[in-house]
């Protein structure tokens, strides 16, 4: 039964290596939009929102970049860019790329 785990278990951990590295952005994102509903009024909930009328600049933006302007795909910014501390080469730390395959 093991030996037919074992290739959906490698697999699953391309996925926890992504969400180990991103677990700060995931729990600010839980955070911030838990707080976007906390808001009360006499009917209820109120969720705050923040629309944007004027397009960001139409200057391409490293993906470590935190300036305004747009990425380029693949869309995915190294682990902590948006704080200021991005963690470059964190792809050197996942389990999925060892040799243990």
């Amino acid at each position: 039964m093991l030996g037919q785990l074992t290739p959906a278990l490698r697999t699953s951990l391309v996925i926890l290596d992504y969400l180990r590295v991103y677990t700060p952005e995931v729990a600010g994102l839980l955070s911030n939009w838990s707080s976007m509903a906390g808001d009360y009024d006499a009917n209820g909930h109120t969720f705050r929102i923040l629309s944007t009328v004027v397009p960001p600049p139409n200057i391409a933006r490293p993906l470590n970049s935190i300036a305004p302007g747009l990425i380029s795909s693949p869309f995915t910014r190294a682990p902590g860019s948006l704080a200021g501390s991005p963690w470059d080469g964190y792809e050197r730390s996942f389990l999925s790329r060892s040799k243990h395959r």
